[in-house]
């Protein structure tokens, strides 16, 4: 699964869960302030995120690799209402 992270430095991180200890698989950059709040689609495709400065923005989530070989696959499905 994936864990998506806002951070103080406008930045919205992306991590595998399924690595031990977990990895980061990308940063996404584009926010012009503190990122504060973030929220996956349903089906996991998309995270929205808003900054201090209310700018909402929309990033396509990218699709899962194969599990490693360092451990089993968690099936999760994110969301929340």
């Amino acid at each position: 699964g994936w864990l998506a992270v806002g951070s103080r430095d406008k930045m919205l991180d992306l991590f595998d869960t399924r690595a031990t200890p977990y990895h980061k698989v990308c940063e996404c950059a584009g926010h012009s302030s503190a990122v504060h709040h973030l929220d996956w689609a349903e089906d996991s495709s998309w995270i929205q995120s808003c900054s201090s400065d209310y700018e909402l923005l929309f990033w396509k989530a990218p699709a899962l690799p194969e599990a490693p070989a360092s451990g089993p696959a968690v099936a999760v499905r994110p969301h929340t209402k």
